[in-house]
């Protein structure tokens, strides 16, 4: 039997990739492989690991205050507390 989500468990994975979307677009250009391994993830819908991509990406290339608000808003919508306070604490800090 095939296991099929809810509906709401696809819409919350679109949210959170519209998330992740706003996120990537404040990084500024960098290394094509991250963005390659970030779609990726994408496409596996392993949005988590998309997020931590994203997080680390930061190493390389400047990330603002927006960055890390979409960042939090994604692990707040898979119900990563631990790591949207993470991210909002950095987006307090830029």
């Amino acid at each position: 039997m095939l296991n099929v989500p809810s509906d709401d468990l696809v819409a919350s994975w679109e949210r959170t990739r519209g998330h992740l979307a706003r996120a990537w677009v404040e990084l500024p250009a960098g290394d094509e492989g991250e963005m390659q391994v970030y779609v990726e993830y994408l496409d596996q819908n392993e949005l988590g690991l998309a997020m931590e991509t994203l997080a680390e990406s930061r190493k390389t290339r400047v990330a603002g205050r927006h960055f890390w608000l979409a960042l939090a808003d994604a692990a707040d919508e898979m119900k990563l507390s631990q790591e949207a306070g993470q991210y909002r604490t950095r987006a307090q800090k830029d």
